[in-house]
């Protein structure tokens, strides 16, 4: 499947960069942050396979004419098979919104947009893209703001590492201090005991003289 192709790392989900692959391979794909409804970075499989289902159904009803009966002046080409449209009169069919004409037994093959579909999708993201922007929200269909948020969250990240590796550099200087200052210590200690008890000796034999 496209999902197990792409996945290189086996992880079970569809990273940024290896949606980058996907992109490249499928120009009619959406921006990554419209795939991943969730907000997690990542994009599931499921959020993969919903996204396809109702991207093939978006596709089936953009197809769909509203085909009429016509009686065409002049030659008239199909546009399934690019055949003339033979005959005096009703030699085929026209559709009343966007006006492309074929065969009548090719109508239902015919892959073309009907163009009242692609302006009401057309108007429907541009309320989108309106609505998010005035409400104040992220635009999911600008990939270039997502690159932006990507980029600066691996700022963020390379910062908060530099600060990490300086903070566990002085942890270690001041982890070494303990230890010599410990060291230290029981030097200290060590040559207090043998003082007093070098003293102790030294005061037993005057305690052991009789008076």
């Amino acid at each position: 499947s496209v999902f197990r192709l792409y996945d290189r790392d086996s992880s079970g989900y569809i990273s940024i960069d290896e949606f980058q692959s996907i992109s490249s391979n499928f120009p009619f794909i959406e921006s990554f942050s419209v795939l991943d409804r969730d907000k997690d970075g990542v994009i599931s499989r499921d959020e993969m396979m919903d996204y396809f289902l109702s991207a093939n159904t978006s596709l089936r009803e953009s197809f769909k004419h509203n085909f009429v009966e016509h009686t065409f002046i002049g030659t008239q080409y199909c546009q399934h098979c690019k055949g003339v449209l033979k005959g005096i009169v009703r030699q085929g069919v026209r559709c009343k919104d966007c006006g492309i004409s074929c065969h009548k037994h090719c109508k239902d093959y015919v892959v073309v947009d009907c163009s009242k579909h692609t302006e009401k999708k057309k108007r429907a993201r541009r309320y989108t893209a309106v609505a998010s922007t005035s409400n104040g929200e992220y635009d999911v269909n600008d990939e270039l703001s997502l690159k932006e948020r990507l980029r600066r969250a691996e700022s963020a990240r390379d910062a908060l590492s530099a600060e990490n590796s300086e903070l566990l550099g002085k942890l270690a200087e001041a982890n070494a201090k303990i230890q010599q200052l410990n060291g230290y210590i029981a030097t200290i200690r060590q040559h207090t005991i043998g003082f007093i008890l070098e003293q102790m000796n030294t005061l037993q034999p005057q305690m052991d003289t009789p008076v």
